[in-house]
């Protein structure tokens, strides 16, 4: 934040009226009563979040760098197969009691239990957080959720949030600056030859079943041979790549921590208005702009990318069509230009009709063909087949919402840190024109993408 800022001092005296108000209208039951403050000097929103350690951290900012938030702590948590989780249908109660309040987080690509290295995350998890931190073009103001339990008198809860708020002060002093990354060693999941096995089965499924398009997916494993992986150093690395793309970081308590820069936006939802892109098809970047154009100019020719990102266009229109009126599709895809690759992008919009929340919304546009295939169920059941890993949280929704406002990233371009384990991960679309080998080196290119930043 800045040099002596305390969050604990700045919500002091209202924690101190909150536990000794016996007003109906502050307190829900068990719920959350939120208070807000606008931060009168320049705020850091990730450094002050990413370097909270040892608790529940969220960072988000949207791909044009108009908005950040960012969420430490945890009054409660959300969702499905993760510790400490209230049912996912108990969110619309806290909507009831104040529909502003925003909840973080995302949930896996598969259904069920994630595996272990993503146990923390659950299979659906969003939190409520005990600070939210806001910064856009009006400036920055902070949260806190005060909240007391069913059974918990308000003077212990104010207690306990004091103790966490000096906790996060505590924490939120840590450097994130230049660190030695530590040697390590690679592996690839899967290797070479199986990969190339795993692509010639799902283009003979293509082929057998009249199906259209199925995503596969590999991973590479850093493991150190030193310290464990710092999440707040490489976030940050991660942070200084210019590009137009959402920048997102999910760490848990444990230390354990998914974050990326993704292209791709699942959908965003503001004032009825619902919007989401069409993304596929992918070519390198040249340093040349004469090659660089000619590059771009392949991708928007090529056949096999074109069809690609026509089957998505058309998912995410007829999805959309379930839950909008006036759904509109640009008339024309163009590329989208990142920092080391391009691809084909087309946007689309819609009124959203009463009754379609954003767990509605995560629900009906996941997994699109981008990341899963066509047709839906049975790409899904193909990958889960023939991936020799599980996606967890890659490819899978990430982001935040309230009742009338959300945005989600699709989460690729990612990685995820356990320890002493940096996982990486690139996938593919295939198509029946798709060969192996091409596709190889395009989720080659993605995960380098992620790789550089161990070389700055």
């Amino acid at each position: 934040m800045a040099p002596g800022f305390s969050f604990y001092r700045l919500f002091e005296k209202d924690i101190d009226r909150w536990a000794g108000s016996g007003k109906e209208e502050l307190s829900c039951g068990g719920m959350p009563f939120r208070i807000e403050k606008r931060v009168g000097f320049p705020v850091d929103v990730s450094a002050a979040v990413v370097s909270a350690a040892g608790m529940d951290r969220f960072y988000f900012q949207d791909r044009l760098c108009r908005y950040e938030i960012g969420a430490v702590g945890r009054i409660r948590a959300y969702g499905e197969n993760g510790p400490e989780t209230a049912p996912i249908s108990a969110v619309e109660d806290l909507w009831k009691a104040d529909p502003r309040i925003v909840l973080f987080g995302g949930m896996g690509f598969h259904e069920g239990r994630p595996p272990q290295e993503w146990r923390a995350f659950g299979a659906i998890r969003f939190v409520l957080p005990l600070i939210e931190i806001r910064k856009d073009e009006k400036g920055a103001c902070a949260i806190l959720n005060a909240c007391s339990g069913e059974s918990e008198s308000r003077q212990t809860a104010a207690d306990n949030i004091g103790r966490q708020l000096r906790a996060i002060d505590l924490t939120g002093e840590v450097k994130t600056g230049v660190h030695q990354i530590p040697f390590f060693s690679e592996s690839l999941v899967p290797g070479r030859q199986q990969w190339h096995e795993i692509v010639t089965e799902a283009l003979v499924w293509l082929r057998e079943n009249g199906a259209r398009k199925v995503v596969l997916g590999r991973k590479k494993i850093l493991e150190s041979l030193g310290d464990p992986w710092a999440p707040a150093v490489l976030f940050h690395r991660l942070r200084a790549v210019r590009e137009n793309s959402f920048l997102f970081f999910c760490g848990t308590e444990n230390g354990d921590a998914f974050f990326g820069r993704s292209p791709e936006r699942l959908f965003k939802l503001e004032n009825s208005l619902l919007a989401s892109d069409a993304i596929a098809g992918t070519r390198p970047r040249h340093e040349h702009p004469e090659h660089d154009s000619r590059l771009a100019a392949e991708l928007m020719a090529s056949a096999k990318d074109m069809e690609e990102h026509r089957f998505v266009v058309d998912y995410i229109r007829e999805r959309l069509s379930r839950m909008c009126r006036h759904v509109s599709v640009l008339p024309s895809p163009a590329p989208l230009r990142l920092s080391r690759l391009q691809h084909i992008i087309t946007r689309i919009t819609g009124v959203v009709k009463k009754g379609s929340g954003p767990m509605d919304i995560l629900h009906t546009l996941h997994p699109t063909p981008a990341v899963g295939g066509m047709p839906p169920e049975a790409a899904k059941a193909l990958i889960r087949r023939l991936e020799p890993f599980d996606r967890g949280w890659f490819g899978a929704p990430v982001g935040w919402m309230s009742k009338d406002a959300a945005e989600f990233a699709v989460g690729i371009r990612s990685a995820l840190i356990r320890k002493h384990a940096l996982h990486l991960f690139g996938g593919a679309g295939i198509v029946t024109r798709s060969d192996a080998e091409m596709e190889w080196q395009e989720t080659g290119y993605k995960m380098e993408c992620f790789a550089r930043i161990l070389k700055m």
